[in-house]
């Protein structure tokens, strides 16, 4: 997988995430949506949760 983009707007201002070419995957998607989280103002541990019950399985 490459060239992933993630486009938002806060307040006012377009921001866009990218990730090309990476040898990092999965570290570089964690900061990615960290970036996310954080610029949406959501409750972290509802977001965390949510993902942890989705991958359960990986326990």
């Amino acid at each position: 997988m490459d060239n992933i983009k993630i486009n938002y707007s806060l307040n006012g201002i377009n921001v866009t995430l990218s990730i090309e070419d990476t040898d990092n995957l999965p570290y570089d998607l964690a900061e990615m949506f960290i970036k996310v989280i954080d610029d949406s103002n959501v409750n972290h541990k509802i977001v965390i949760d949510e993902l942890t019950n989705n991958y359960k399985y990986l326990e």
